[in-house]
């Protein structure tokens, strides 16, 4: 994995014609056409939290995007450094069109984008990931956001341990 300075994000800003505003990296819109990359939006985070909720709660990750179309996809890609203590404990993941009270985009309700899940013994860290294609029928703002939860309250979940860091990227595709 390779790491980019914000004073290097900046210079490629310059000659790119793309731009950052709050740490959100925003590449120029192109001509719409079906299939064609519109926008793509990224924002990357890497403060730790932890929680012990048994309903979603909030890893930080919240990035909006508003499409030039309502015939657009809205491409979501993720990735959040997560760990969950022992005692066959799990974590969730998910993902939310809106806060975490907003509509999950798991295939139901029972499912999630992923989870990690321990014996007795140590805690287990791991990357969780995920990518959905979103197709939000408007042209007004739209804001997704990772949640993440565990199985019980004795459970200690947490992202973003050790400053590791993990991101959320918004892609529009012309419909």
């Amino acid at each position: 994995m390779s790491t980019i300075k914000v004073s290097n994000i900046q210079d490629i800003a310059n000659n790119a014609a793309m731009s950052i505003s709050s740490g959100v990296v925003t590449f120029p819109k192109t001509p719409v056409g079906a299939g064609k990359v519109l926008q793509v939006k990224f924002i990357s985070r890497a403060t730790a939290i932890q929680t012990q909720s048994t309903t979603y709660v909030t890893t930080g990750l919240t990035l909006s995007i508003t499409p030039s179309s309502t015939s657009s996809k809205i491409l979501i890609r993720f990735n959040v450094p997560s760990y969950i203590n022992a005692n066959n404990y799990h974590m969730y993941i998910t993902l939310f069109r809106g806060t975490v009270s907003g509509t999950n985009l798991a295939t139901s309700p029972s499912v999630d984008f992923g989870h990690l899940s321990t014996v007795s013994g140590g805690e287990v860290h791991g990357m969780l990931s995920g990518e959905f294609l979103d197709s939000p029928s408007t042209t007004s703002s739209v804001t997704y956001t990772i949640g993440y939860k565990v199985n019980t309250g004795a459970a200690v979940a947490g992202v973003f341990r050790d400053s590791i860091q993990g991101g959320i990227t918004l892609t529009e595709i012309g419909g």
